[in-house]
């Protein structure tokens, strides 16, 4: 970064962690360790102070940070949280249904705090529980196109077919094809059959899996606005 501000460590406590405390006695190790927990205490209190920061300050605040270096504290800062949330045996799913408590609460009442409406939390039952929805949609889509392609097929047999009687009468002088109105009309009908049927189908698939999801979402939106 381009410029240097107050951090959660001093500067002699980062070096010292980085080195693990190989220059120091052990009680000046104790004595080091001691204020490091303590800042670290200090500093975890304090997100009840930011987490309804205004998006600005937020953005303001990493301004001059690159994306390289952010994912990587906030990857540690992630790993760090976890850390602490698993040693005191803190249940997850509570932990994000008290963040979103929270979240609901801020976004009412502050400003500027369009990432907190837009924030996914989900427990990891609400994840697993998506992930299985998606997955039996998919595979129900997948049933939907395999039933139109198998009634589409009745309209290439019927035309594949139609162009055999053709070419015969071409080549052979024959009239399997010509004049033959019983048949060319029930090719009519397999073809029709094919084409009508694949896009009522497909047709039926879009309403039920895109167009109604969509249509429940407004309404929902409309009534929870």
């Amino acid at each position: 970064m381009s410029r240097k501000s107050a951090s959660l460590l001093t500067k002699t406590q980062r070096r010292r962690l980085g080195n693990d405390f190989e220059d120091l006695s052990e009680s000046k190790k104790r004595r080091d360790q001691q204020r490091i927990r303590d800042r670290l205490r200090a500093g975890t209190f304090d997100f009840r102070l930011l987490a309804d920061l205004p998006d600005r300050q937020l953005e303001l605040a990493f301004d001059d940070a690159s994306d390289e270096e952010l994912r990587a504290a906030l990857s540690d800062a992630y790993l760090t949280i976890e850390r602490v949330r698993e040693l005191r045996a803190y249940d997850r799913d509570e932990l994000i249904a008290t963040a979103r408590s929270r979240r609901d609460e801020y976004a009412a009442d502050g400003d500027d705090l369009r990432s907190l409406d837009e924030l996914e939390l989900r427990t990891e039952t609400e994840v697993r529980d998506a992930a299985e929805t998606e997955t039996e949609q998919r595979l129900t889509e997948s049933r939907w196109t395999k039933y139109a392609n198998a009634v589409m097929a009745l309209g290439a047999v019927g035309f594949a077919f139609s162009a055999v009687l053709w070419s015969l009468d071409q080549l052979f002088g024959t009239s399997l094809w010509a004049g033959n109105n019983a048949l060319v009309a029930a090719v009519f009908v397999l073809v029709f059959l094919g084409l009508s049927g694949w896009t009522l189908i497909m047709g039926a698939n879009v309403l039920k899996h895109d167009v109604s999801p969509y249509v429940r979402r407004l309404l929902d939106d409309k009534l929870l606005s």
